[in-house]
């Protein structure tokens, strides 16, 4: 495993990946969702498990401090919830970004 990452690193293959998770989270983030009171933690662990995913695959193929890749995330997630505010089928909650900066962090301390 470990020989493959430095081939992909080596020769750049699927360096687009990360970029193209992004926008995917971006695209999921706005298109219409119905909302479920009662299934608010399982969404936030899917914001964590989301950015975590984010973290990752910013770190095997940028060559990005971890504090870096972090603020990006971070930043992300905040720009997120701001586009949400403005779409009627959307909401912006700061709980989404706490959740999305707890897969940040906890991909910090694990790579």
């Amino acid at each position: 495993m470990n020989n493959f990452l430095k081939y992909i690193k080596k020769y750049k293959l699927l360096k687009f990946l990360p970029i193209l998770y992004t926008l995917t989270i971006f695209i999921l983030s706005i298109i219409p969702g119905k909302y479920d009171p009662a299934q608010d933690i399982s969404d936030k662990l899917k914001h964590a498990f989301a950015f975590f995913i984010f973290f990752l695959l910013y770190s095997l193929f940028f060559n990005l401090n971890k504090k870096k890749i972090f603020l990006i995330g971070f930043i992300f997630g905040i720009f997120i919830e701001f586009i949400q505010y403005f779409i009627p089928y959307r909401s912006c909650d700061m709980k989404d970004v706490i959740a999305d900066a707890t897969g940040l962090l906890i991909a910090y301390f694990i790579f």
